[in-house]
């Protein structure tokens, strides 16, 4: 075998390694939401995992680095979202509440602003009727 060959091989087995070392995070109650953030525990992880399947090759393997995950961008959505929800103290509807007042604020001429409008006009028309009212007696 060639180096790179064998490089290949190692990397592959690693990565194999990190795969089970997520789901025995996973199996102790970590939301995939949470991975990221977790990178340092599953770094132990495979390391725990690694001189089973490392030392018969008489290889050590005493550090990872450059483990990333990446979730795809609704999860990370998700991920950002619930970090301003923790940040702002606010339960889910509550932030969809003031996240539809922003949206609303931005389109004044959208349905939000023809709900508004509406009232206006209906409160005007009442007002008009009180006072019509008042002159017809």
């Amino acid at each position: 075998m060639t180096s790179d060959e064998v490089e290949s091989r190692l990397r592959d087995q690693i990565v194999l390694l990190i795969y089970v070392a997520i789901g025995k995070v996973k199996e102790g109650g970590l939301k995939i939401t949470d991975l990221p953030a977790n990178l340092p525990t599953i770094e132990q992880a495979v390391l725990g995992l690694a001189p089973q399947n490392f030392q018969q090759y008489g290889i050590d393997i005493e550090k990872l680095q450059g483990i990333n995950i990446s979730l795809p961008d609704e999860v990370q959505k998700a991920i950002d979202t619930r970090s301003e929800m923790s940040v702002l103290g606010v339960n889910y509807l509550q932030y969809q509440a003031g996240q539809a007042m922003v949206d609303a604020s931005k389109n004044p001429s959208g349905f939000a602003g023809l709900g508004a409008g509406m009232g206006v006009g209906m409160g005007a028309g009442a007002g008009m009727g009180y006072a019509m009212s008042g002159q017809m007696i």
